[in-house]
């Protein structure tokens, strides 16, 4: 989606920009003016991917900025877990403690960080996402449903659409107000090859714990 509306005139905060200036690391401290007050977020107009999906962190966004408007575009939870599994090569994408938090992992990591001490909790991909895929699946449905809920007394700033629906890029323009450019092309970004999806599957099913090399 993020592609989509940059192409649209939206100047756009992802996750390079969320990285470069540790957005998700404020909101685990609890220091969300910080984010607000950085230049990058003062010049974006659409922002996608992390802190701003991080547990009820639109319930906060909302009250803070009563004008602002909020996506959702929900897929198929066990879709959504291959792709989780893919981006990482089944192993949490991103800063480990951050992960641990937002999925309720953090004895997961604290028992990790027991066995082996020397390991940093800020590290990449600690943890192995295969034995936890009903979890996943659980907070992700619980998110999505949630996050609806709560914006049902605002739906004029919440649109939520299937991923999977050929007219969802266009419905999110619409609830923008903002015309289509026709020579535009709906972007597939974050494509998962077939081959890849199925591997994942097996091992989902399996329950397939990858060893991590850095572990002795």
């Amino acid at each position: 989606m993020g592609d989509w509306l940059q192409a649209h005139g939206f100047r756009r905060a992802g996750f390079p920009c969320s990285k470069k200036c540790d957005w998700t690391r404020l909101w685990l401290n609890g220091n969300f003016e910080q984010i607000f007050q950085t230049i990058e977020f003062q010049e974006a107009d659409v922002f996608e991917d992390d802190p701003w999906w991080c547990p009820e962190f639109y319930k906060f966004l909302a009250h803070r900025f009563p004008s602002a408007k909020f996506i959702l575009i929900d897929r198929d939870a066990d879709e959504w877990f291959c792709s989780l599994c893919a981006h990482s090569q089944g192993r949490n994408p991103g800063w480990t403690d951050i992960h641990a938090k937002i999925y309720r992992r953090e004895d997961d990591l604290q028992r990790l960080l027991e066995e082996s001490p020397h390991l940093d909790p800020t590290t990449w991909n600690l943890l192995s996402l295969f034995p936890s895929a009903e979890d996943y699946k659980r907070t992700y449905r619980r998110h999505n449903r949630e996050a609806r809920a709560f914006f049902n007394a605002w739906h004029d700033r919440f649109f939520s659409g299937r991923l999977e629906d050929p007219h969802v890029f266009d419905d999110a323009l619409s609830f923008l107000g903002v015309p289509r450019k026709r020579e535009v092309i709906v972007p597939h970004a974050n494509t998962t090859s077939p081959d890849v999806l199925n591997e994942i599957r097996s091992k989902v099913a399996t329950a397939t714990v990858q060893p991590d090399p850095r572990l002795p």
